[in-house]
């Protein structure tokens, strides 16, 4: 039997800001949604270990949706985003920086869209942002 493609891969280019990684997983991984895989690269930054930790902690409870890559060097955010492409597994990327918070049902709506509509080549995601703290959303 073969195994379908994922529809959405959820991409995060990750450079330091781990104090705010949990959150934004929690976020995603608290989708309505299930066809989806998150995937992680570190990009060589300062806070890799901390960064390396959360992933752990959250590949423990949600292996089959998680994966975590490390670059060897920094390859700048613009170079790491074709590095995230190259991995992922499903039919459409969907970028949230390590900052950004997915909003509920997001997942929802963007694959009600690409459902309804054949030609669709760009999902533009749906994302909250904050200042100081994810519960002080903008």
């Amino acid at each position: 039997m073969a195994c379908e493609r994922l529809r959405f891969t959820v991409c995060i280019p990750a450079y330091n800001r781990a104090q705010h990684l949990a959150a934004l997983l929690d976020s995603i991984l608290g989708q309505d949604y299930e066809n989806f895989e998150v995937l992680i690269c570190e990009d060589a930054s300062p806070q890799r270990r901390q960064i390396a930790d959360i992933v752990a902690a959250y590949s423990r409870r949600y292996s089959s949706m998680t994966r975590y890559y490390e670059n060897a060097r920094n390859l700048g955010y613009d170079a790491n985003i074709p590095n995230l492409v190259a991995m992922a597994r499903g039919e459409f990327c969907f970028f949230m920086g390590n900052d950004d918070l997915m909003c509920p049902g997001a997942l929802v709506h963007a694959a009600g869209i690409v459902d309804r509509y054949s030609n669709v080549g760009v999902v533009l995601k749906s994302y909250a942002w904050f200042d100081s703290s994810p519960e002080k959303i903008n």
